[in-house]
């Protein structure tokens, strides 16, 4: 019963309906992450995740082009999951499905394929989620990852014209991954703080995307409903900054810039299944030197874990997730 409503449940990530929009002074596959909370007991999972970040953008006059506006969405299919080799280490890897389309002025640009698989080794510095001697339970997690250039980077139209490289499924390059992640809780309440830096290479094309930061803190309250069913509500706000683009090592000025979000979520555990739903909503932002305005991004996850512990409890150590909230 369980495996039909997960596959009842994936099904609906699949056919959430979504505005399809793009731009290309902001981009997708080059998009940072942030972390997310997940239920831990040195378990694994398999799972899904869909994403719509939603933009505005404004391209000025210049001598060779009239001023132009684009409503953007990037759409990623995220399939990914997690292994537990020892106690104290956690791999995860990602594998994104990209669905671009950008419509400027009433030209519309579709473009789609595999993205830019990831891997994220994690290690546990302090756990004592389990421990019945502490009040306050406290876990530190620090890990590092690569992202590999798995994605198409050099898609054209009918005229042999290359996309722009916001529009391209994959990067072309190999970049390297830092994090860290912090929670404390106390009873069923609880706070995380997670930062990630990721430090992007020179592609092909001779193209790099900017060095990007991310950073999040969290508030949530844990709930059981019942034996096996559990509701953890969230808020907090997220950090996404990136450097500008560079081009034959000229500097992409209508790239870069930061923006902060508010977050709102709420994950449901039913014994092995956990679904959730968040939102991200714009608070302060300069993306683009100014000429790019995030609307809200919107993410929908179903995953199913085995192997390890049966029963449904705290989450003590939230895991990775490579999610963007949007792109630069």
């Amino acid at each position: 019963m369980k495996r039909l409503l997960f596959l009842l449940l994936a099904g609906a990530v699949l056919s959430v309906p979504r505005d399809v929009r793009a731009c290309d002074v902001c981009g997708c596959s080059g998009g940072g992450g942030y972390f997310g909370i997940l239920p831990q007991f040195q378990r694994h999972f398999v799972g899904m995740r869909w994403q719509d970040r939603v933009l505005d953008s404004y391209h000025p006059a210049s001598s060779l082009e009239a001023a132009t506006n684009a409503r953007s969405t990037f759409r990623t299919l995220d399939l990914w999951g997690r292994w537990y080799p020892l106690r104290r280490v956690q791999v995860l890897a990602f594998m994104p499905v990209h669905f671009f389309e950008q419509n400027e002025n009433q030209a519309i640009v579709r473009t789609k394929g595999l993205g830019d698989a990831t891997l994220i080794a994690n290690y546990a510095l302090l756990n004592t989620g389990d421990s019945m001697g502490h009040t306050w339970k406290h876990s530190l997690q620090v890990g590092c990852g690569v992202k590999l250039p798995t994605g198409r980077y050099r898609l054209t139209d009918s005229d042999g014209v290359r996309y722009h490289a916001n529009l391209q499924p994959g990067t072309g390059s190999t970049d390297a991954l830092i994090n860290i992640i912090y929670t404390l809780r106390r009873r069923s309440l609880g706070v995380q703080v997670d930062a990630q830096t990721r430090f992007n290479t020179l592609n092909a094309n001779r193209y790099r995307f900017g060095h990007r930061q991310n950073a999040a803190i969290r508030l949530f309250w844990w709930k059981n409903l019942g034996r096996n069913v559990s509701v953890l509500p969230r808020a907090g706000f997220l950090l996404d900054a990136a450097q500008k683009d560079v081009w034959y090592g000229s500097t992409q000025e209508e790239t870069g810039g930061y923006a902060t979000f508010a977050d709102f979520g709420l994950d449901v555990y039913l014994g092995n299944l956990a679904v959730g739903a968040g939102f991200q909503a714009p608070v302060r932002h300069r993306l683009g030197g100014g000429l790019v305005t995030p609307k809200g991004n919107l993410s929908v996850t179903a995953t199913w874990a085995f192997g390890g512990k049966k029963a449904v409890g705290m989450p003590v150590v939230p895991a990775f997730q490579n999610v963007s909230p949007l792109k630069i």
